[in-house]
């Protein structure tokens, strides 16, 4: 059977946006060609007509709101013990995975 992928239906893009980085902090709001870098990712996700974006980010202050002004994008409250520099990817995608299915 041949399967076609639809992204508008089919893909859901997750977008780390940890506040905690130790080698560019602030990165999520630091300004390029005067965006955010979060706001620069945004807009590629949603470029691609996929069906949904959520962002997962420990940092309401900051990515949060660039996030909402982007429109369009779902926010995902990271816990904190998925926001450390020892934690995997995998933990904070399996708490959003849990969350979306109940």
């Amino acid at each position: 059977m041949d399967y076609q992928l639809h992204p508008e239906r089919d893909l859901t893009v997750l977008v780390p946006a940890r506040a905690g980085s130790k080698r560019c902090p602030g990165k999520n709001t630091r300004l390029l060609g005067g965006k955010p870098l979060i706001s620069w990712t945004i807009a590629a996700a949603q470029a691609a007509n996929v069906r949904a974006i959520i962002v997962s980010t420990d940092d309401f202050q900051t990515s949060w709101a660039v996030a909402l002004q982007a429109g369009g994008v779902s926010l995902h409250h990271r816990k904190p013990e998925h926001a450390t520099d020892a934690a995997t990817d995998f933990s904070w995608v399996y708490d959003l995975r849990k969350m979306i299915e109940t």
